[in-house]
């Protein structure tokens, strides 16, 4: 069997023993209400069907085997993956959310923060993933055993605009001025006279969709 083959191999094997009735993903730190099937297209090879979700906590796209919440590790290899009606692609180590907004592309950073009730300290639960050398995949050990619906999972995604081939963070309305110098006078009066707040991919997409008309 050649090289080709083993890594198609690889990725086949890596899913085995997801199973076809996967279980609710009923916290809201994942991008979806369940699990659900997904095409995954690599850079090269075939597409992969598998059902997936995304955990906003950890920043790891997800998948069960062996009764365990697995994540898959080797990004780098892969191009797109579409799910349930979103498109993913890797960026910085996580996957990025790309949304079409006329001719331009937003990167969302799907970001949750997990808070210990009556607590304002987050839980930063990727860094405590563990390494399963074998197969290459993350085990998300703490996350399986907290109770999420006992934490209050609060919304930190981020935006981004590509410049060069570069992401740039769309924080605030500076950060669009910046990277449109030539209309920072129509971007700061409409971003005033609609109360657009930043934080919020609605209000995000309005002002991406302005400065193109």
């Amino acid at each position: 069997m050649n090289m080709k083959k083993n890594h198609y191999l690889f990725w086949i094997l890596l899913f085995v023993g997801f199973s076809a009735n996967a279980q609710q993903a009923k916290n809201s730190h994942y991008v979806i209400p369940e699990f659900t099937e997904a095409t995954v297209k690599f850079k090269t090879g075939p597409d992969l069907k598998v059902r997936l979700n995304y955990n906003t906590v950890t920043e790891e796209m997800v998948y069960y085997q062996n009764g365990q919440t697995m994540a898959i590790a080797e990004t780098s290899k892969i191009d797109t993956v579409y799910l349930g009606g979103h498109k993913f692609v890797p960026a910085n180590d996580v996957f990025y959310e790309v949304i079409k907004v006329k001719q331009m592309d937003l990167y969302i950073r799907p970001l949750s923060k997990a808070l210990m009730p009556n607590s304002n300290a987050g839980i930063n639960i990727s860094q405590t993933s563990a390494q399963t050398a074998t197969n290459k995949v993350r085990t998300e050990t703490i996350l399986d055993s907290l109770n999420l619906p006992n934490y209050k999972i609060i919304n930190k995604s981020e935006f981004y605009l590509k410049k060069d081939g570069n992401f740039v963070r769309i924080e605030h309305i500076n950060s669009l001025v910046n990277l449109y110098p030539e209309q920072s006078k129509e971007i700061r009066q409409y971003a005033r006279a609609n109360h657009l707040d930043f934080a919020q991919v609605a209000d995000v997409k309005k002002i991406l969709a302005h400065i193109q008309d």
